[in-house]
């Protein structure tokens, strides 16, 4: 069944993890719901937040905790003013089927990860960012679906794809559904899957370094918008299908020491594929590489 929170009133959720809520509606501006430590209620169905906030940090301060949707996370309903469903992760590490921020919706992301292993079928996307609030709090977002996935938004800021077979295709675009740029404003790493613009102007924009290890691959071969990395490490067994129009390495990545003892723009592993697709590489680094 569905438990309805109703109440204006701030209000505890507290359930042992041996338990679990089926589905979770949060329905009052005022309400603030939180789930303090170890007693946050697993959910194993979906979590609708219509208006007011779900919050994952207690009175007093918690510490990282665990907290997981089977289904499907939807916040907002589309029909207030902006930012009056709030889903406040804070310091925890969370793991949704799939995320919606409708209009009115905003989710302040955990500082450490939010896992999405599924889509959603009515929407058919595992991320979609309607148009939304979404705050990063430079934490990182994990996608681990083994099927074909979607995620719609304009920026993140640590951005994995571990996928569950090198097969899986994981199409990002930004939130206004067209072929401008998406952005990570920190790292991008590729565990396993294809990483690829859901058309093929798309443009990505990635801050720090870009990781493609064995079983990962990034781009498409009619791939042709822009790509700007801070850096491009391709281990073995891993691919990067440039763009045919410009690759922009652009500060290279000072953290990690590459050939030589310098820090590395491009690095093509021995057993790495880089395809060229007769595109442009230009490097803009100031430093030594």
């Amino acid at each position: 069944g569905t438990l309805k929170i109703q109440t204006a009133a701030d209000t505890d959720l507290r359930c042992p993890s041996s338990s679990s809520l089926n589905n979770l509606i949060i329905d009052h501006a005022s309400c603030i719901a939180s789930s303090p430590g170890d007693n946050k209620p697993p959910i194993a169905g979906d979590l609708t937040i219509n208006q007011g906030k779900y919050s994952l940090l207690d009175s007093g301060g918690s510490t990282t905790h665990q907290s997981t949707v089977t289904g499907n996370v939807i916040i907002g309903d589309g029909s207030g003013s902006a930012n009056t469903a709030i889903f406040e992760g804070r310091d925890d590490s969370v793991t949704f089927g799939s995320l919606l921020i409708a209009s009115d919706g905003q989710y302040d992301a955990t500082s450490g990860t939010t896992t999405i292993t599924s889509e959603d079928n009515a929407t058919g996307y595992a991320w979609y960012n309607v148009s939304g609030t979404f705050t990063h709090n430079s934490g990182t977002v994990n996608f681990t679906s083994t099927a074909d996935t979607h995620l719609r938004d304009d920026t993140f800021y640590n951005l994995t794809i571990t996928g569950g077979a090198s097969s899986s295709d994981f199409y990002y675009r930004p939130k206004d559904g067209g072929t401008g740029a998406v952005t990570i404003a920190h790292d991008l790493t590729i565990v396993e899957g294809l990483f690829r613009p859901a058309g093929a102007a798309g443009a990505l924009t990635v801050t720090g370094d870009v990781s493609i290890e064995s079983g990962g691959v990034l781009g498409q071969d009619d791939s042709s918008g822009a790509m700007t990395f801070g850096s491009l490490t391709i281990a073995s067994g891993g691919t990067y299908t440039a763009t045919s129009g410009t690759t922009t390495l652009a500060t290279a990545d000072t953290q990690r020491a590459g050939y030589g003892g310098q820090p590395s723009a491009l690095e093509v592993i021995s057993g790495g594929t880089f395809t060229h697709n007769k595109g442009t590489v230009k490097l803009t680094s100031v430093y030594d590489q």
